[in-house]
């Protein structure tokens, strides 16, 4: 039996539900305009990575002016964003260079013409230390050290190629990641500064903080944020009785950015959050929902029960992180009585009760933590003031070599 009669093209098919659905929308839910129908976003598909223009431009100027006021450098972190594009940004609001947790960030951006590239992730094996050394005869590099075994191997391969790189001796204040103890900072410091490590050459100390975002209430943040730049002054002062220069301070989040641009010993602020920021900004208390520059665009899919609707935006569009004090996977803008409960791969179940959402319902969502989610797409939505203005190529997501 033919069977071409039976078959029936995609296009037709879209054709014929969309008509349907429209039809079906306009009698149920056209007295509830969307935000997203007014902002221009009806053209974007879902799930899609949306960016307000304005609201970057002022993060970036915010955290530029704490800088600028309390007198030290700015350099940027790349690994939440991940996007040339912004980073450009933030450079000319003045910071001094860009910080990358990975190598394979570092050779993104420097693609891009970016340089004064700091990589936090200690350089190790054969493979990486090729990279690097390849990367240094073009750009401005810094890297970090923690073990002599590392920085002799990266230090001799640098002087082989006739290389010098500054390195940071980062110190674990507490986050117990990498990192030295404060009191073991000598062990790294004279090879360093005797010139034992070939091509590394001295330039500092580094500290990331992370464990204040364990904090409950911003005050408890910032006491936090203290206990571990007074634990780099540990480091400072063994240096100091040394009589070892440090030129180089380089410390800061961005939930404790403000504590550590007026600590009198730290010279660099290297935060990455402040950017875009998010639900763990916010539940630090150092954004609003206004400062997040980033949502996702989701659609409603599904809405098997009356209290379950399902969104098209899932562990693969949101982040699986949870948020100190809140409930659920992101935060549904203007709808903060909806909870998202779950997240499957490509779907996020919300808490529906009162069927508050409907079919073709399109929602933004503010997620837990945007390095996440931004990694996991492609390309950015920018808008500027209810507009589509531009897409964003996400050039160093998935780059974690």
């Amino acid at each position: 039996m033919p069977r071409a009669p039976l078959l029936t093209s995609c296009a037709s098919i879209v054709r014929d539900f969309s008509e349907g659905r429209e039809a079906t929308v306009s009698s149920t839910s056209a007295h509830r305009p969307t935000p997203e129908a007014a902002a221009g976003l009806e053209g974007v598909d879902t799930p899609a990575l949306v960016l307000d223009l304005d609201v970057l431009d002022a993060n970036i100027e915010r955290m530029a002016r704490i800088a600028r006021r309390a007198g030290v450098a700015l350099r940027p972190h790349t690994k939440n964003h991940k996007t040339p594009e912004i980073a450009h940004r933030q450079l000319a609001a003045g910071a001094v260079g860009l910080a990358c947790q990975k190598l394979a960030e570092a050779e993104v951006m420097a693609r891009e013409g970016l340089d004064d590239l700091l990589i936090v992730t200690p350089i190790v094996g054969v493979l990486k230390i090729d990279r690097f050394v390849q990367l240094a005869r073009d750009r401005r590099l810094l890297t970090v050290v923690d073990s002599l075994q590392a920085g002799r191997a990266l230090g001799k391969a640098l002087e082989v190629a006739g290389l010098f790189v500054p390195a940071l001796i980062e110190i674990d204040v507490g986050y117990g990641r990498c990192g030295v103890a404060p009191g073991d900072v000598l062990r790294l410091a004279h090879p360093l500064v005797e010139g034992e490590l070939g091509g590394l050459l001295f330039g500092g100390v580094m500290a990331y903080e992370g464990q204040i975002y364990d904090a409950e209430t911003p005050d408890e943040l910032r006491k936090g944020a203290l206990v571990a730049y007074r634990q780099l002054d540990i480091a400072l002062d063994i240096l100091s009785h040394a009589s070892i220069d440090v030129p180089l301070v380089s410390a800061g989040t961005s939930a404790g950015a403000e504590v550590a641009a007026g600590y009198p010993t730290v010279t660099e602020l290297r935060c990455g959050s402040y950017a875009l920021n998010d639900l763990t900004q916010i539940s630090a208390g150092t954004a609003t929902s206004n400062d997040c520059a980033i949502t996702i665009l989701s659609t409603v899919v599904s809405t098997p029960t009356r209290d379950r609707a399902v969104i098209d935006a899932g562990a693969k569009a949101l982040s699986l992180s949870t948020t100190p004090g809140r409930r659920g996977y992101g935060q549904i803008v203007g709808r903060e009585d909806l909870v998202i409960s779950q997240l499957m791969d490509e779907h996020g179940i919300v808490i529906n009760r009162n069927q508050l959402l409907r079919l073709g319902d399109r929602v933004r969502i503010i997620p837990n933590s945007h390095g996440t989610a931004v990694n996991e797409f492609a390309s950015m939505v920018v808008v500027q003031r209810q507009h589509v203005v531009d897409h964003w190529d996400i050039a160093a997501r998935g780059c974690g070599q």
